[in-house]
């Protein structure tokens, strides 16, 4: 995970609960952790923001330094097959997050000159060209709310994973 914009190995304890429909054990996956990977939520969020709106996985420059070269290209790759079959609901739930915190002013006062994607995303060919489209403006509302907002990208990640699982039945992990 990310501290203070260091890459560092931090290991999670999750609490373990008895679930009394089924009597068996199950655990609450912390608000930043995506299952079976070895990144939080932001550091995945970082490196698809770099490669969808730089020029492309292997010309594409980091936001944060400490993430050059990791994880390798391959798993960023794998990382966008993953994200692209729930894009349209991480805008979803991203665009509820920024607009809930920032209320009482009008959402346009966050992107004035809208939220245009680049112009190299639309030139390269993606397999899945509208869920790309959706996944990179969820990620610019993700990190363009977090600048305007001048809160933590993670914390709005947080937030979005939080109405995700509250929409879902309980017990679903």
């Amino acid at each position: 995970m990310l501290d203070r914009g260091r890459l560092v190995r931090r290991r999670l304890w999750k609490a373990r609960w008895l679930d009394p429909a089924s009597g068996t054990t199950c655990h609450s996956r912390p608000p930043d952790e995506a299952g079976a990977v070895w990144s939080c939520t932001l550091i995945i969020a970082l490196k698809l923001w770099a490669w969808l709106d730089g020029g492309g996985l292997l010309t594409s420059r980091d936001v944060v330094e400490d993430l050059e070269g990791h994880p390798s290209t391959r798993t960023v790759q794998r990382w966008l097959g993953r994200a692209l079959g729930h894009s349209l609901e991480l805008l979803h739930y991203v665009r509820i997050a920024v607009i809930e915190r920032c209320e009482p002013r009008p959402v346009e006062h966050l992107f004035p000159s809208g939220l245009s994607p680049p112009v190299g995303l639309g030139r390269r060919r993606w397999r899945r060209p509208t869920e790309t489209g959706h996944l990179w403006l969820a990620l610019a509302w993700l990190f363009g709310g977090a600048v305007a907002l001048s809160l933590p990208a993670s914390v709005l990640l947080a937030e979005a994973r939080g109405r995700k699982s509250a929409t879902e039945t309980p017990y679903s992990m």
